[in-house]
Formats: C-alpha cells, sequence, structure tokens
C-alpha cells in the first residue's frame, strides 16, 4: 500500500502542464515577445528619423553656404577705378530677385563667365546654380549645375526683398528642405541674411 502511494505521488508530479496551462504560458510568451519586437522597431525607426533630420540639416546647411558665399561677390570687380569711369556704367551692378525662386546676380572673374543664377528647379526640386559669360545665358531658366543631393528636396527658395536693384546690400535667403515622403518625412528651413558689395566698386 505505501509503494502505490509512492507510485502515485510519482505519478502526480510527471504529469506535467495541463492544455489551459500551456495556452496561458504561450500567450503570456507572444505577449511579451510582441512588446520587445514593438519597442525594437519603435528605437530602429526613431534611429532612423533622428539619421534622416541630421542629414537633412547638414545639406541644407552645405547647400546654403554654397549659396551664401557665391552671393556674397555679387558686384565684384577686378579693376573698380577703370569700371567707375565708363560711359555706360558697371553692368554688373545689378542683382535681380524679382522672380519668385530665383537669384540673378554678377561679378567679375568668375569660373564659368561673369554671370549667376541660382534657381529652384521645379521639376527636380532642387537648386540649379548656372554660371555663364552672358547676361542671356544665365536667366531663370538656364540649365544649372544641381546644388545637393537628389535625396533631399527643395521646396522653397526665397530671397527677399523681390526686385532689381544695384544698391540694396541686405538679402535674406530662406531655403526649405524636405527628405522622405509621407508620414515619414521631416522638413527644415533656414535663412542666412546675406551683404552684397553696394556699389560694385570694392566698397
Amino acid at each position: 500500500m505505501l509503494i502505490r502511494a509512492k507510485e502515485m505521488q510519482q505519478s502526480a508530479r510527471s504529469r506535467g502542464f495541463s492544455l489551459v496551462e500551456l495556452m496561458v504560458a504561450m500567450v503570456l510568451g507572444l505577449i511579451v515577445v510582441g512588446a520587445v519586437i514593438a519597442l525594437v522597431l519603435a528605437m530602429m525607426r526613431a534611429n532612423t528619423q533622428t539619421l534622416r533630420a541630421t542629414r537633412l540639416t547638414q545639406e541644407l546647411r552645405a547647400t546654403l553656404a554654397v549659396v551664401a558665399n557665391d552671393f556674397k561677390r555679387a558686384r565684384g570687380v577686378v579693376d573698380p577705378l577703370t569700371e567707375a569711369t565708363q560711359v555706360t556704367g558697371n553692368q554688373l551692378y545689378v542683382v535681380n530677385t524679382a522672380t519668385v525662386g530665383c537669384l540673378r546676380y554678377a561679378y567679375q572673374a568668375g569660373v564659368g563667365g561673369n554671370w549667376r543664377s541660382i534657381r529652384r528647379d521645379t521639376a527636380t526640386n532642387r537648386l540649379l546654380l548656372t554660371a555663364a559669360s552672358t547676361q542671356a545665358n544665365a536667366t531663370c531658366t538656364s540649365i544649372g549645375v544641381p546644388l545637393g543631393s537628389d535625396q533631399v528636396a527643395i521646396t522653397s527658395f526665397t530671397i527677399s526683398p523681390s526686385s532689381s536693384s544695384t544698391t540694396t546690400r541686405q538679402y535674406d535667403i530662406t531655403i526649405t528642405g524636405a527628405i522622405g515622403s509621407g508620414a515619414d518625412a521631416i522638413t527644415r528651413t533656414m535663412r542666412q541674411t546675406i551683404f552684397v558689395r553696394s556699389l560694385g566698386d570694392g566698397t
């Protein structure tokens, strides 16, 4: 009798989990695994967004720096005295921002020619820098060299004031860019104030 009771106890111990207990354990395990996966995915997404935002910021800064550094040379001449005594005057004086999304200016001894235009191309959403030997070839429709990468879309390019002037010195340039699309899109706007030469005579 004592032997049979011991056998029954051993049988009860080795019986294992019931079906209900197994199902409960599986559900709890799936919940934990699901929570861990969701956390990992959220961290990966946040990391990706951070990297994309950093890249967008860096690229907008670089693009704005290229525009600013070239535009600061507007109205610059090699020999101010000779230019000042010309009957026709210095044709490089004019800075034209009258066309929305387009900046036109000139300076002497520029690589590729004296005349420049920087515009936002609506077809590619990129800024294009044109260097030409004549004013007619540096317009707001001229083909130019793209600034930045094709992964960043320039959605806005504005220059203030909007005018055609030979004396205005202060200009505010604002660019807005986006990376990604839909709900994952990241947008940044940057602005820089630029002072150009007043009369193109070295002053």
